[in-house]
């Protein structure tokens, strides 16, 4: 499932479109793609960056806030996740999965980097509180984590692709005790590590 943004999206037997700000949208387009199946093994969810407030200019006595591009940040990263994951788990059991895919830099708030992306980190943050109460109190007693990796895309085609194997093959080989933990992934191996 993807945000429609372009009127030219086509849905097809295996991916569906919808605005991401219509819930009802939201719950009818899952239902059209989840019925010819029985079972969901893993639920993977993941959002992009570029989310407001995202630069110096948005954090100044001259700034004007826009409200609305807070709330489209809210829906992707948070409202959207926790519609998906509560409609997922009806076709979950004790062995299927639910991953968010976040970013170290919505947890580690010392950090001196990319201070100008509080919509996109913030609201990744909610991604990782989201998992904790579903890993808590998800009734199908599924796995929840999040996987918080560094993917280095503008330093190395080939880091990249690393970390991108290290990330496919932990969300195949989830174990229960991964339930409620923020795995990290950072180069050069990739190799999976839990946030303490």
């Amino acid at each position: 499932m993807s945000h429609k943004s372009k009127l030219n999206h086509i849905d097809t037997i295996d991916h569906v479109y919808c605005s991401f700000n219509l819930q009802e949208e939201i719950v009818f387009k899952f239902e059209k793609l989840m019925q010819d199946w029985q079972h969901i093994d893993l639920l993977f969810y993941n959002s992009t960056g570029g989310w407001y407030p995202e630069n110096k200019d948005h954090y100044t006595s001259k700034t004007v806030v826009d409200d609305k591009q807070w709330h489209i940040g809210l829906d992707i990263h948070a409202v959207v996740p926790h519609i998906l994951t509560c409609k997922a788990l009806n076709f979950m059991n004790e062995n299927s999965k639910i991953i968010y895919m976040t970013s170290s830099a919505s947890y580690l708030i010392t950090r001196d980097n990319y201070l100008d992306r509080a919509g996109y980190f913030g609201l990744k943050g909610a991604q990782n509180q989201l998992m904790r109460s579903f890993a808590a109190y998800n009734d199908k007693k599924a796995t929840v984590t999040t996987f918080a990796p560094h993917i280095p895309y503008d330093e190395s085609e080939e880091l990249s692709a690393t970390i991108m194997d290290a990330i496919y093959d932990r969300a195949i080989n989830l174990k229960k005790e991964d339930n409620g933990r923020i795995i990290q992934f950072y180069p050069p191996k990739g190799i999976p590590q839990y946030y303490e």
